[in-house]
């Protein structure tokens, strides 16, 4: 008989900071599909559960799909958002028996029912399904990865790549050993190690740094007898919980005392590499000056603002950096994005064409910079409706609601109505413009851009312009996080 196996998406990145609660509505706008509508939506895309239907139909399994939901970063999920997730998804249940349970996850989501949203989740999971059954999940590169998650799951693991290419690889990694289990070739449990530290491995970037030679370390111990696999997590800082921080997840097969070294070693190395950094965060007068540099025939400069990057729940409508570019008159930029439902609005009304003076952005939080009054033309308007190109996300589709290009002198803006990491080449080119014909670009993103604008760019530059994903943690309010911890008190 076929193996039936429950599958389920639960993905969002709380930053617990953040004063926009994720409430259904959030959920709904970003991602939203239950039971049979799931699998028409991520067949063929770059995601994990486009991974499980492939390994449905090798493995011969009845997958059975019951909520599939995701919500771009932002402040803790409501009780009724996690509750009703949580009841959608445990109801699939009622249609059981099943050999296993197959979850897309993130690692860092905390809601105003428990700040371990993950973990909860799998313990309510497993009281569903007894200790027998294996439970398989995927989790993102900066999962804070809890005791809860290792003690309710069987196997684990994390994307290796960031910006994040491997969602499907990852996902079919994990439908491999979940088979594996269900053939009974394996016997998978879960080592967890951290330490005293709420970031960690470079935050996670893949291209250079520390991370790229942990996971290298986690390739090698791979190749041991009886470690199934071995995932390096950069964890989440703006995340105040007890757990928050870089961990190492090792899935292994029985008892292996192997294991336990190769956690203390990677967690280890962690910790003796805490200080090192491959990326250099300028400050805004450092790239006033260096798009007045730039050459006029080099492909375009791409600038990224680390500090509000909606990928890790920044806001999306700090004007810091934008009222800098204006103010020095820059010729032949695009940037992409500034959250503004309201002056969305407004461009629609006065259409193309029109010439308009509003005020833009900065109206969640002043203290990142507030509202500025900006004068120019409305070149462009869309509903926001637009699929991935990729290499992220690859055919998923997404609607940024109302949107709008406004140009100010040389400065052309991308304004919508929701809030989006802008890693795609579409985050311009669904309002018409070709973002290689800039000399530079803009973008509201921390690494995720690289996969796309790097193969594009001239040169990549990052930039600290004050905003609520800046990396100076020290001016945020943590109460719960273990302390003393690196790099809050100790070093």
């Amino acid at each position: 008989m076929k193996k039936r196996i429950l599958t389920a998406l639960v993905n969002h990145e709380t930053n617990t900071f953040s004063r926009i609660p994720t409430d259904l509505d959030a959920f709904r706008a970003r991602r939203y599909f239950e039971g049979d509508d799931i699998f028409p939506a991520f067949r063929g895309t770059n995601t994990e559960i486009a991974a499980f239907i492939d390994a449905a139909e090798r493995y011969d399994w009845e997958l059975v799909p019951t909520i599939a939901v995701q919500a771009t970063p932002s402040g803790p999920v409501t009780a009724d958002a996690y509750n009703h997730i949580a009841r959608r998804l445990l109801a699939g249940f009622s249609d059981g028996p099943f050999d296993g349970v197959l979850l897309a996850l993130h690692g860092a989501m905390v809601s105003d029912v428990n700040e371990d949203g993950e973990g909860y989740l799998l313990e309510l999971i497993r009281n569903q399904v007894g200790p027998h059954i294996p439970v398989a999940a995927t989790l993102d590169l900066h999962a804070n990865v809890t005791v809860n998650m290792a003690r309710h799951a069987d196997i684990l693991v994390s994307y290796k790549t960031y910006p994040h290419v491997d969602m499907y690889d990852v996902g079919m990694e994990t439908a491999v050993l979940l088979q594996r289990t269900l053939n009974g070739e394996i016997r998978p449990s879960i080592l967890l190690g951290k330490c005293e530290m709420m970031d960690g491995a470079d935050h996670g970037r893949t291209p250079g740094g520390p991370m790229r030679q942990l996971l290298q370390m986690a390739r090698n111990f791979e190749a041991e007898p009886g470690i199934l696999s071995v995932s390096v997590n950069g964890g989440f800082p703006w995340a105040d919980t007890l757990e928050t921080g870089p961990s190492t997840l090792v899935v292994v097969d029985g008892e292996r005392p192997s294991a336990h070294e190769i956690v203390q070693t990677m967690t280890g190395e962690i910790w003796n590499r805490r200080h090192e950094l491959s990326i250099d965060l300028k400050t805004v007068s450092e790239v006033v000056t260096a798009i007045k540099e730039y050459p006029e025939d080099a492909d375009p400069l791409v600038i990224a603002e680390f500090s509000d990057n909606p990928g890790g729940g920044g806001y999306g409508d700090a004007t810091r950096l934008l009222k800098a570019v204006l103010d020095a008159g820059a010729e032949g930029l695009a940037f992409s994005l500034i959250v503004d439902p309201e002056a969305a609005r407004i461009m629609k009304q006065a259409g193309i064409g029109a010439e308009i003076t509003i005020d833009l952005g900065g109206r969640i939080d002043p203290a990142f910079g507030g509202p500025i009054s900006v004068s120019g033309t409305v070149m462009a308007l869309c509903d926001g409706d637009l699929v991935h190109e990729g290499p992220m996300h690859r055919g998923v589709a997404v609607n940024l609601g109302t949107s709008a290009l406004l140009r100010s002198g040389g400065v052309d803006i991308v304004v919508t109505s929701r809030k989006v990491q802008v890693y795609d080449l579409q985050h311009f080119r669904f309002l018409g413009i070709e973002p290689t014909s800039y000399r530079v670009l803009l973008v509201k993103s921390a690494h995720h851009f690289r996969a796309a604008y790097e193969p594009i760019a001239g040169k990549v530059v990052t930039v600290d312009a004050g905003g609520l994903t800046s990396r100076n943690y020290q001016e945020l309010t943590y109460r719960r996080v273990r302390r003393p911890v690196f790099p809050l008190d100790i070093d």
